[in-house]
């Protein structure tokens, strides 16, 4: 006698059945959405606040300001989910631990090495202050104010794309490459995901200041990676801003 047809589809049906969760599944949409329209609002005026001063122009350029938000924003945007997803704590402001604390690691990561850097790459460049490979508009600062626009444009639009977005998208990436060794007992392996991704981040910084500045360029992406992952957003900032700042007023402005 042959089986009831139905048992079959019952038993499959009773069975649990596992399902792939959605990438955006338990996201913080508030979270991540604030951090966008703060980092993609003070990309765009900091860079547009420069690009005003390269073209000694007067008026706004709302138009850019709007294109460069809907750039900045979904790669903050980007950024914060991938840090949710992996734990990743980016802000030194909501990390635990007293203000007087962070005001030194604000201090310790953020202000000294960014001295640091200044003063080396000071070192390395003013015998190619008016080299052709320097880009004019490098060579053509004379002011104080020049510097300041110029390093605030690089230090917040720079570390919100490598740092921010790029660091934290390839933590999220080699994290789970590395999870299935993980589970098979490899648990220290961890330090692999974040080196990995501070190294990525900082090849990729150093691709877009050429050739010429590759080599800087990287070894600098690495420090603002370390500083990142070590204490927050806000110190790789500080960092980059203040080892531009230093730097440009040295070797260009100081000529």
């Amino acid at each position: 006698m042959n089986p009831d047809p139905s048992s079959e589809p019952a038993t499959a049906a009773s069975a649990p059945t596992k399902h792939t969760p959605f990438f955006f599944q338990g996201i913080d949409w508030r979270t991540a959405a604030r951090y966008a329209a703060i980092l993609g609002l003070l990309s765009s005026f900091s860079q547009c606040l420069s690009d005003l001063n390269l073209q000694k122009s007067q008026a706004w350029p709302w138009w850019e300001f709007l294109r460069l938000f809907c750039l900045y924003a979904p790669c903050a945007f980007m950024g914060a989910v991938f840090a949710l997803k992996t734990g990743l704590e980016p802000f030194l402001a909501n990390r635990p631990s007293g203000w007087l604390g962070k005001g030194r690691q604000l201090m310790i990561f953020g202000v000294i090495p960014g001295v640091a850097i200044a003063l080396s790459f000071h070192r390395m460049f003013a015998p190619f202050r008016f080299s052709p490979r320097i880009p004019a508009y490098l060579r053509e600062m004379d002011s104080f104010y020049d510097s300041f626009v110029l390093s605030l444009r690089a230090a917040v639009t720079e570390e919100v794309v490598f740092r921010f977005f790029l660091l934290a998208a390839f933590y999220y990436i080699l994290t789970r490459m590395l999870q299935p060794l993980r589970d098979r007992g490899w648990t220290r392996l961890g330090w692999l995901a974040v080196l990995g991704s501070i190294l990525l981040s900082a090849w990729l910084f150093g691709l877009i200041h050429g050739s010429f500045g590759f080599t800087t360029a990287f070894l600098a992406g690495v420090v603002f990676g370390g500083i990142f992952w070590r204490a927050g957003f806000e110190s790789a900032l500080i960092s980059h801003f203040v080892a531009d700042f230093i730097f440009f007023n040295l070797t260009y402005v100081g000529e």
